[in-house]
Protein backbone atom coordinates (compact mmCIF):
# COMPACT_ATOMS: atom_id res chain seq x y z
CA UNK A 1 0.00 0.00 0.00
CA UNK A 2 1.23 3.37 -0.77
CA UNK A 3 1.85 5.68 2.08
CA UNK A 4 -0.89 8.48 2.46
CA UNK A 5 -0.23 11.81 1.01
CA UNK A 6 0.14 15.06 4.14
CA UNK A 7 -2.79 15.21 5.19
CA UNK A 8 -3.08 18.24 7.31
CA UNK A 9 -6.05 19.71 7.17
CA UNK A 10 -7.49 17.38 4.76
CA UNK A 11 -11.30 16.95 4.30
CA UNK A 12 -13.14 13.92 2.74
CA UNK A 13 -16.88 14.13 1.17
CA UNK A 14 -17.42 10.36 2.84
CA UNK A 15 -16.12 11.96 6.46
CA UNK A 16 -18.93 14.76 5.86
CA UNK A 17 -16.15 17.29 4.79
CA UNK A 18 -13.95 16.13 7.55
CA UNK A 19 -10.81 14.57 8.51
CA UNK A 20 -10.65 10.64 8.77
CA UNK A 21 -10.10 9.50 11.68
CA UNK A 22 -6.87 7.64 12.72
CA UNK A 23 -8.99 4.46 13.56
CA UNK A 24 -10.55 4.12 10.27
CA UNK A 25 -6.98 5.10 9.20
CA UNK A 26 -4.93 2.54 10.26
CA UNK A 27 -7.43 0.11 9.78
CA UNK A 28 -7.51 0.79 6.22
CA UNK A 29 -3.90 0.97 5.76
CA UNK A 30 -3.86 -2.82 7.05
CA UNK A 31 -6.54 -3.79 4.52
CA UNK A 32 -4.42 -2.00 1.93
CA UNK A 33 -1.92 -5.04 2.30
CA UNK A 34 -3.87 -7.61 1.15
CA UNK A 35 -4.07 -8.95 -1.97
CA UNK A 36 -6.95 -7.36 -4.18
CA UNK A 37 -8.76 -10.22 -4.89
CA UNK A 38 -9.17 -11.39 -1.11
CA UNK A 39 -9.60 -7.74 -0.45
CA UNK A 40 -12.95 -8.67 -2.84
CA UNK A 41 -13.65 -11.55 -1.16
CA UNK A 42 -13.84 -9.84 2.49
CA UNK A 43 -15.92 -6.50 0.80
CA UNK A 44 -18.80 -9.05 -0.44
CA UNK A 45 -18.87 -11.09 2.43
CA UNK A 46 -19.64 -7.88 4.76
CA UNK A 47 -21.93 -6.82 2.06
CA UNK A 48 -23.99 -9.71 2.27
CA UNK A 49 -23.76 -10.21 5.91
CA UNK A 50 -25.04 -6.03 6.43
CA UNK A 51 -28.48 -5.61 5.99
CA UNK A 52 -29.87 -1.98 5.60
CA UNK A 53 -31.96 -2.34 8.89
CA UNK A 54 -28.51 -2.77 10.60
CA UNK A 55 -26.85 0.02 8.87
CA UNK A 56 -30.05 2.56 9.87
CA UNK A 57 -29.67 1.03 13.60
CA UNK A 58 -25.85 1.62 13.76
CA UNK A 59 -26.49 5.37 12.50
CA UNK A 60 -29.14 6.22 15.47
CA UNK A 61 -28.39 9.31 17.44
CA UNK A 62 -28.09 6.69 20.84
CA UNK A 63 -25.27 4.53 19.10
CA UNK A 64 -23.23 7.95 17.18
CA UNK A 65 -22.84 9.72 20.25
CA UNK A 66 -21.94 6.52 22.22
CA UNK A 67 -19.51 5.76 19.94
CA UNK A 68 -17.98 9.68 19.81
CA UNK A 69 -17.42 9.23 23.21
CA UNK A 70 -15.54 6.05 22.98
CA UNK A 71 -13.48 7.82 20.78
CA UNK A 72 -12.71 10.70 22.71
CA UNK A 73 -11.91 8.59 25.44
CA UNK A 74 -9.67 6.27 24.46
CA UNK A 75 -6.55 7.79 22.13
CA UNK A 76 -4.69 6.02 19.99
CA UNK A 77 -1.51 3.73 22.03
CA UNK A 78 -4.32 2.96 24.92
CA UNK A 79 -4.12 -0.54 25.80
CA UNK A 80 -6.92 -3.01 24.81
CA UNK A 81 -8.04 -3.68 28.44
CA UNK A 82 -8.59 0.04 28.83
CA UNK A 83 -10.52 0.50 25.83
CA UNK A 84 -12.44 -2.38 26.12
CA UNK A 85 -13.45 -0.59 29.55
CA UNK A 86 -14.13 2.78 27.79
CA UNK A 87 -16.24 0.83 24.70
CA UNK A 88 -18.48 -0.50 27.16
CA UNK A 89 -18.81 2.33 29.54
CA UNK A 90 -19.93 4.10 26.45
CA UNK A 91 -22.39 0.88 25.54
CA UNK A 92 -23.59 1.12 29.37
CA UNK A 93 -25.49 4.42 27.85
CA UNK A 94 -27.31 3.36 25.62
CA UNK A 95 -31.72 2.63 26.31
CA UNK A 96 -31.70 -1.13 27.35
CA UNK A 97 -34.16 -2.06 24.27
CA UNK A 98 -31.43 -0.13 21.95
CA UNK A 99 -28.88 -2.15 23.15
CA UNK A 100 -30.72 -5.47 23.05
CA UNK A 101 -31.19 -4.91 19.69
CA UNK A 102 -27.98 -4.01 18.65
CA UNK A 103 -26.41 -7.20 20.44
CA UNK A 104 -29.22 -9.05 18.78
CA UNK A 105 -28.28 -7.83 15.34
CA UNK A 106 -24.23 -8.39 15.71
CA UNK A 107 -24.86 -11.90 17.30
CA UNK A 108 -27.54 -13.10 14.89
CA UNK A 109 -26.42 -10.90 11.52
CA UNK A 110 -22.68 -9.81 11.75
CA UNK A 111 -20.56 -13.67 12.10
CA UNK A 112 -16.98 -13.02 12.47
CA UNK A 113 -16.29 -16.31 11.59
CA UNK A 114 -16.49 -16.13 8.21
CA UNK A 115 -14.12 -12.98 8.44
CA UNK A 116 -11.56 -14.60 10.04
CA UNK A 117 -11.87 -17.91 7.49
CA UNK A 118 -11.16 -14.97 4.37
CA UNK A 119 -8.40 -13.37 6.39
CA UNK A 120 -6.60 -16.78 8.02
CA UNK A 121 -3.59 -16.94 6.06
CA UNK A 122 -3.06 -12.61 6.71
CA UNK A 123 -1.98 -10.91 9.24
CA UNK A 124 -5.29 -10.07 9.93
CA UNK A 125 -6.45 -13.35 11.19
CA UNK A 126 -6.82 -12.77 15.14
CA UNK A 127 -10.75 -12.28 15.97
CA UNK A 128 -9.67 -8.45 17.15
CA UNK A 129 -7.70 -7.67 13.94
CA UNK A 130 -10.52 -9.53 12.03
CA UNK A 131 -13.21 -7.34 13.67
CA UNK A 132 -11.24 -4.02 13.25
CA UNK A 133 -11.18 -4.41 9.41
CA UNK A 134 -14.29 -5.34 9.29
CA UNK A 135 -15.38 -2.07 11.28
CA UNK A 136 -13.52 -0.23 8.71
CA UNK A 137 -15.01 -1.47 6.04
CA UNK A 138 -18.53 -0.71 7.53
CA UNK A 139 -17.76 2.36 8.85
CA UNK A 140 -16.54 3.67 4.82
CA UNK A 141 -19.59 2.36 3.38
CA UNK A 142 -22.27 3.82 6.12
CA UNK A 143 -20.39 7.31 5.87
CA UNK A 144 -20.56 7.29 2.28
CA UNK A 145 -23.83 6.73 2.14
CA UNK A 146 -25.17 9.11 5.16
CA UNK A 147 -22.73 11.96 3.63
CA UNK A 148 -24.53 11.59 0.20
CA UNK A 149 -20.77 10.84 -1.46
CA UNK A 150 -21.02 9.36 -4.84
CA UNK A 151 -18.56 6.34 -5.81
CA UNK A 152 -16.32 8.02 -7.75
CA UNK A 153 -15.64 10.92 -5.22
CA UNK A 154 -14.55 7.87 -2.77
CA UNK A 155 -12.57 6.12 -4.92
CA UNK A 156 -10.50 9.81 -4.92
CA UNK A 157 -10.67 10.86 -1.37
CA UNK A 158 -9.63 6.83 -0.73
CA UNK A 159 -6.53 6.76 -2.66
CA UNK A 160 -5.40 10.49 -0.88
CA UNK A 161 -5.32 8.42 1.59
CA UNK A 162 -3.09 5.70 0.31
CA UNK A 163 -5.07 2.94 -0.37
CA UNK A 164 -4.66 0.77 -3.76
CA UNK A 165 -6.71 1.97 -6.75
CA UNK A 166 -8.26 -1.56 -6.57
CA UNK A 167 -9.10 -1.50 -3.50
CA UNK A 168 -10.79 2.05 -3.20
CA UNK A 169 -12.31 1.08 -6.59
CA UNK A 170 -14.40 -1.92 -5.05
CA UNK A 171 -15.28 -0.21 -1.86
CA UNK A 172 -16.83 2.51 -4.69
CA UNK A 173 -18.48 -0.20 -6.33
CA UNK A 174 -20.02 -1.49 -2.90
CA UNK A 175 -20.75 1.52 -1.86
CA UNK A 176 -22.95 2.79 -5.20
CA UNK A 177 -24.31 -1.00 -5.82
CA UNK A 178 -25.79 -0.61 -1.61
CA UNK A 179 -27.01 3.36 -1.94
CA UNK A 180 -30.63 3.11 -3.36
CA UNK A 181 -31.55 0.31 -0.50
CA UNK A 182 -29.83 2.29 2.49
CA UNK A 183 -31.68 5.87 1.35
CA UNK A 184 -35.20 3.87 0.75
CA UNK A 185 -34.71 2.61 4.43
CA UNK A 186 -33.74 6.04 5.52
CA UNK A 187 -36.70 7.33 4.17
CA UNK A 188 -39.20 5.27 5.43
CA UNK A 189 -38.35 5.08 8.65
CA UNK A 190 -34.26 6.06 9.11
CA UNK A 191 -35.74 9.52 10.73
CA UNK A 192 -38.25 7.40 13.00
CA UNK A 193 -36.85 7.01 16.71
CA UNK A 194 -40.52 6.13 18.31
CA UNK A 195 -43.52 5.45 16.24
CA UNK A 196 -47.07 6.86 17.22
CA UNK A 197 -49.86 3.75 16.81
CA UNK A 198 -52.11 5.48 18.73
CA UNK A 199 -53.93 7.47 20.96
CA UNK A 200 -56.37 7.30 23.59
CA UNK A 201 -57.92 9.92 26.39
CA UNK A 202 -60.31 8.86 29.23
CA UNK A 203 -61.56 11.89 31.72
CA UNK A 204 -58.99 12.91 34.19
CA UNK A 205 -58.26 11.63 37.97
CA UNK A 206 -60.45 12.46 40.79
CA UNK A 207 -59.27 15.74 42.41
CA UNK A 208 -58.76 17.27 38.81
CA UNK A 209 -60.97 19.69 37.27
CA UNK A 210 -62.02 20.06 34.01
CA UNK A 211 -58.81 17.58 32.25
CA UNK A 212 -58.12 14.62 30.19
CA UNK A 213 -55.86 12.10 30.26
CA UNK A 214 -54.29 11.97 27.00
CA UNK A 215 -52.22 8.24 26.34
CA UNK A 216 -49.59 8.68 24.10
CA UNK A 217 -48.75 4.45 22.52
CA UNK A 218 -45.84 4.24 20.79
CA UNK A 219 -43.48 1.46 18.96
CA UNK A 220 -39.75 1.92 18.77
CA UNK A 221 -36.97 0.61 16.46
CA UNK A 222 -37.05 -2.85 18.37
CA UNK A 223 -40.15 -3.25 18.12
CA UNK A 224 -40.77 -2.74 21.73
CA UNK A 225 -43.88 -1.03 23.08
CA UNK A 226 -44.11 2.02 25.53
CA UNK A 227 -47.19 4.44 26.63
CA UNK A 228 -47.05 8.17 27.68
CA UNK A 229 -49.69 9.86 29.63
CA UNK A 230 -50.50 13.39 29.13
CA UNK A 231 -52.64 15.72 31.97
CA UNK A 232 -54.70 18.40 28.94
CA UNK A 233 -57.05 21.10 30.51
CA UNK A 234 -60.00 20.80 28.54
CA UNK A 235 -59.17 24.27 26.95
CA UNK A 236 -56.39 23.27 25.24
CA UNK A 237 -57.81 20.48 23.53
CA UNK A 238 -59.24 22.11 20.57
CA UNK A 239 -56.02 23.98 20.15
CA UNK A 240 -53.54 20.21 20.25
CA UNK A 241 -56.32 18.83 17.40
CA UNK A 242 -55.11 22.37 15.35
CA UNK A 243 -52.02 22.34 15.38
CA UNK A 244 -51.90 18.37 15.26
CA UNK A 245 -53.96 19.16 11.75
CA UNK A 246 -51.52 21.73 10.95
CA UNK A 247 -48.55 19.22 11.36
CA UNK A 248 -50.41 16.37 9.15
CA UNK A 249 -50.96 18.61 6.28
CA UNK A 250 -47.19 20.04 6.71
CA UNK A 251 -46.28 16.71 6.41
CA UNK A 252 -48.41 15.73 3.50
CA UNK A 253 -47.03 18.54 1.75
CA UNK A 254 -43.39 17.41 2.39
CA UNK A 255 -44.48 14.10 0.92
CA UNK A 256 -45.75 15.27 -2.31
CA UNK A 257 -42.66 17.78 -2.87
CA UNK A 258 -40.39 15.52 -5.84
Amino acid sequence: MTQPQTREKEKFKFCSDGDCPLWALAALHALGSLPAAMFRALLQHIVDELPVSTQVLLGLPYVAAARRRYLQTTPLGTSVQSRSLAALHALGSLPAAMFRALLKHIVDELPEDGIMDILRATSLSSREESARAAAAIRWVLRQTWRGGCPGSQLTRDLLVLGLPRTHASALAEAADNGREAYEAKVLTSGFMVNRLTDITTSPGPEGTVDTIKLSLHSEDVTGERGQDTLLVHKSQVTTLLKELKQAYQKMEELDNVE
